[in-house]
């Protein structure tokens, strides 16, 4: 049994100075469980206060229920509670349980946010509208089903079915690999602010593995106004990536939020990132009609641009151009 009182949250975790150690994604590698056996029958924390600091407004609520998951990962019960006390905090439960003879897991989140919420600002959503967030899935751990929906305000909503497969990888037995397909549809403000120019809705397809490396087979973002489409590669271990991203948009104005500048025009885009994940090197092929960037006017365009980082340079973002 575990009680813990008044925990106070005051500011988010501090920015890594400029010089900070290269970007480390060694964090992703997934091969690890808890360091020790975690059995709380009963669990609660009181009074968790979020400062308008940490994520733009005030909240309080109590953590309560049950945690029980052994370092072996060979089973997990999982049956919490967020009761919202005051301000924007979230509200809800979240069930999680694996069955240790039958290798069944139970998966049972709902999750609802009110405006300027800490759930909405952690992942990115639009602040001014109140959310629901539910996960469900029941099926065995290697071969597991289920369903994510979100829903914000009265805007579309978003709904992704989840598919996640393991198995012996191809060509040695001896190795696990776990691959999951991420299919659905919905607001594309929901996903990420920065798709919103794609469309009101757009179809989302995810084929991924993970086993040595993470694999991106098939990504697609498509929407009326534009598509995004990519596959790529990470090394948690070496800390290297590959990622090739193709656009298509009938106005390059779908992207604005996402470069960050005025941009106008149609055609297609091409970005290429390889290398270490802090320094990568970068290239940009811009295939353009109607063109307007900035100052810059012209009928078509064609535009390719190579980043290289600096052989021998310390500095994070030194590149030649």
């Amino acid at each position: 049994e575990l009680l813990i009182r008044d925990v106070v949250l005051k500011r988010p975790p501090a920015k890594p100075p400029a010089n900070a150690a290269p970007l480390d994604l060694s964090f992703l590698k997934l091969d690890v469980g808890p360091p020790i056996d975690i059995r709380f029958e009963k669990l609660k924390i009181e009074n968790i206060t979020l400062e308008p600091a940490v994520y733009g407004s005030a909240g309080r609520f109590d953590i309560e229920g049950r945690l029980i998951a052994p370092r072996d990962r060979s089973s997990i019960d999982m049956d919490l509670r967020f009761v919202r006390k005051a301000g924007t905090a979230p509200d809800g439960r979240m069930i999680a349980r694996l069955n240790e003879e039958t290798r069944r897991l139970t998966v049972d989140v709902d999750l609802q946010d009110p405006k300027s919420g800490l759930v909405s600002s952690l992942v990115g959503l639009p602040p001014d509208e109140a959310i629901r967030l539910t996960l469900k899935g029941d099926a065995p751990i290697t071969d597991w089903t289920g369903a994510l929906n979100l829903k914000a305000g009265d805007s579309a909503g978003l709904h992704l079915d989840i598919g996640v497969k393991t198995g012996p990888a191809a060509g040695d037995p001896d190795k696990t690999v776990t691959r999951a397909t991420i299919t659905g549809r919905g607001g594309s403000s929901l996903i990420a602010r920065q798709l919103s120019g794609l469309g009101e809705e757009v179809d989302v397809r995810l084929v991924a593995a993970y086993g040595d490396r993470i694999e991106i087979d098939a990504l697609s973002v498509k929407g009326r106004k534009a598509s995004i489409e990519g596959k790529g590669w990470l090394e948690p271990t070496t800390n290297k990536f590959s990622l090739d991203l193709d656009a298509r948009m009938d106005d390059f104005a779908a992207i604005e939020p996402l470069v960050g500048f005025p941009l106008r025009g149609k055609g297609s885009l091409r970005l290429v990132l390889r290398g270490e994940a802090s320094r990568p090197t970068v290239r940009l092929d811009l295939d353009a009609e109607s063109l307007r960037l900035a100052r810059l006017r012209a009928k078509a365009a064609k535009l390719a641009l190579s980043l290289e980082p600096i052989a021998g340079s310390t500095a994070p973002g030194a590149r030649r151009l």
